[in-house]
């Protein structure tokens, strides 16, 4: 399964890599995403709620099902994760943003 949403932007259910068997899971490319985002977008949580994780560091939140997921991957998605620096009297800081597809 794989779903294209614009250039550079595309997920897909990679089942075998290397011509080996793997655990099925979702290869996320989007430009400009970072890995907090793309881990996000796969569960069920509202736009700036942090991922609940066990004692392990295993996310803990509902998963979203695979139809769910290709449906919501489309242009307009908004997802939270993303960090942009912002510079301030005294040095820099991070700041939580989002990410987003954007039409073409």
């Amino acid at each position: 399964m794989a779903k294209y949403a614009r250039q550079k932007t595309y997920i897909e259910k990679t089942i075998k890599e290397d011509e080996k068997d793997v655990e099925p899971y979702w290869n996320v490319k989007a430009c400009g995403c970072p890995e907090d985002s793309k881990e996000r977008m796969l569960f069920k949580v509202d736009l700036f709620e942090p991922l609940t994780k066990d004692t392990n560091g295993v996310i803990i939140n509902d998963r979203r099902t695979d139809d769910e997921f290709m449906k919501r991957f489309d242009v307009g998605l908004v997802e939270s994760g993303k960090l942009l620096s912002k510079r301030i009297k005294g040095g820099t800081i991070l700041i939580d943003s989002t990410f987003e597809i954007k039409p073409m």
